[in-house]
């Protein structure tokens, strides 16, 4: 990072969607999730130190979905394995590229990738799992964020959990019978593509200390929800905004031919 000198490279698992949450640098540490573990590469030369493969039985599979790391603990969504997608390489001069060719799982109806029902903490110097917890229905992890010792977890029109990260209990959740409110403010899944509105498998729920943010290709709004009890604080209108969240404010950047304005909010009450 000092001067752009290229340090070292190493390929990826070929045919793996990398579009998701599976690679945390640090200091000294490399850690990258795959279809088979998490390894463990040396940030300074990029040379394999180890590998993190959780008990299946515990992981509910061997395939890296998701992975957070704070004080020292590691967080994944593992599970079963995914539909993998052909390397292509094309030599292409035009602007832009076409998107049938490049990958069939990204021209499904349906995302293929990134859901897991398995919820791990672990000790990564010593590989030892320290809580893991099982959903019923598999967690998106599009939709799978922490903050400060809370986990939040979500599938559309099932569920969403606020997890203590020491423990892997509840703190609430909430669901369509003891809130329905906000799952009709989630409002139906669009399954929305295009260069306007981003790839489907952009993540779709952040987070603050205070507050949880659904927008993204998925959601037809900007919804605010408490951090707290996971009741609504605030909703905007608008189905395209990319979000960034500081402390002076939550930022909405609309969409690049879209006919509407990038706002500034007010994180708790959306007072522009």
């Amino acid at each position: 990072g000092y001067n752009g000198t290229m340090l070292w490279k190493r390929r990826l698992t070929p045919g793996v969607m990398i579009h998701r949450n599976t690679m945390i640098a640090t200091p000294g540490i490399l850690y990258v999730g795959d279809d088979k573990s998490c390894k463990v590469i040396d940030a300074a030369t990029g040379k394999l130190k180890n590998e993190i493969i959780p008990p299946v039985d515990i992981a509910g599979g061997t395939f890296w979905k998701w992975m957070a790391l704070e004080n020292g603990v590691l967080y994944a969504l593992l599970g079963e394995q995914e539909q993998k997608d052909p390397v292509v390489r094309q030599q292409r001069e035009a602007h832009g590229w076409p998107w049938d060719p490049l990958s069939k799982g990204f021209n499904q109806p349906e995302n293929p990738w990134g859901y897991g029902r398995n919820v791990l903490a672990i000790n990564p110097k010593t590989k030892k799992v320290l809580w893991s917890r099982r959903e019923d229905e598999k967690i998106d992890s599009r939709a799978l964020c922490m903050k400060n010792g809370r986990i939040y977890i979500y599938r559309h029109g099932a569920f969403l959990v606020c997890l203590d990260a020491k423990t892997g209990n509840d703190i609430w959740r909430k669901t369509p019978d003891n809130d329905p409110e906000l799952f009709k403010a989630l409002g139906a899944y669009l399954n929305r593509q295009d260069w306007r509105t981003n790839w489907r498998t952009t993540a779709y729920l952040k987070c603050s200390d205070k507050a949880l943010y659904f927008a993204g290709p998925t959601i037809g709004k900007l919804l605010a929800v408490s951090a707290e009890d996971g009741n609504i604080l605030w909703e905007d209108p608008y189905n395209n905004f990319q979000l960034v969240i500081r402390d002076d404010g939550l930022y909405g950047i609309s969409g690049q031919i879209d006919n509407f304005k990038s706002k500034k909010f007010d994180p708790l009450t959306g007072e522009v």
